[in-house]
């Protein structure tokens, strides 16, 4: 079942990126494993020599990918931080202890920088 795991982890498309692991390493969609053991319309019919001119001119693009992937990320991240920012609230500076209710216990802590 690993294996599997494994496999659709490198295989789904990543909110970050847009764009799936095994692309950005390799430059293709991958197949998957069930579309090989089972006759899929994907595997079925596909045309070896168009899709070795479509893998060829995706690999003259990789670089664009990564780059646009890249960028992505990075907006992801500015996003995900002020979402958390705001969260904490206003009028704090870097170095103020904050006091925060713990969800586990339910016991107040003070948290320092």
């Amino acid at each position: 079942m690993v294996p599997g795991v494994l496999w659709l982890n490198r295989t789904t498309e990543k909110e970050a990126t847009g764009e799936n692991p095994f692309k950005l390493a390799f430059g293709a969609e991958a197949v998957l494993p069930v579309e090989v053991g089972l006759p899929s319309y994907r595997v079925k019919y596909q045309l070896l020599d168009a899709n070795e001119q479509a893998l060829r001119e995706s690999l003259d693009f990789l670089p664009e990918i990564r780059l646009m992937a890249e960028l992505k990320t990075a907006a992801y991240k500015d996003r995900i931080s002020k979402a958390y920012n705001k969260k904490v609230g206003k009028g704090h500076d870097v170095n103020d202890l904050v006091l925060r209710r713990t969800a586990a216990t339910g016991k107040h802590m003070l948290k320092g920088s």
